[in-house]
């Protein structure tokens, strides 16, 4: 490879990065222990468990302290997101939705909801995000 192909394709890895994060930020939206299936909506479990955030806050203020070290980190979220709509499991359709909850744009939750879903329980956290941010489910 030349030295001017390997520079161009260094410049496009690299802005690949910047879009879709890095396999630091996939473990993150993987790994991360709050998001998927168990996630609690609830705004009231601040008041039920006492100095205990709702997960949608914390995960609010993960993304809003990731972000301040790396102010990529929320679009690298939101792209990722974006990708995990097309899994097939339930866990990373749920993760998907949570996180687009928070950094998703007014067009991805419009994306949202119009997305078609068979599992009960995606369902329901679908619904959960959309109520959240003000959108009725058509």
């Amino acid at each position: 490879m030349s030295r001017e192909a390997s520079k161009h394709r260094g410049a496009a890895d690299s802005n690949a990065k910047r879009r879709f994060g890095t396999t630091a930020e996939k473990y993150w939206f993987l790994g991360q222990g709050l998001l998927g299936l168990g996630f609690h909506w609830d705004r009231w479990q601040e008041h039920l468990t006492p100095g205990q955030p709702s997960d949608l806050r914390r995960l609010y203020e993960e993304v809003t302290q990731m972000t301040e070290t790396d102010p990529e980190f929320s679009i690298k979220a939101r792209n990722i997101a974006l990708e995990a709509l097309n899994a097939e499991d339930s866990d990373t359709l749920c993760r998907a939705i949570q996180v687009l909850c928070v950094t998703g744009s007014d067009e991805d939750l419009v994306r949202l909801s119009k997305l078609a879903v068979t599992d009960e329980k995606v369902g329901k956290h679908l619904k959960s995000c959309l109520f959240t941010r003000g959108i009725r489910k058509k």
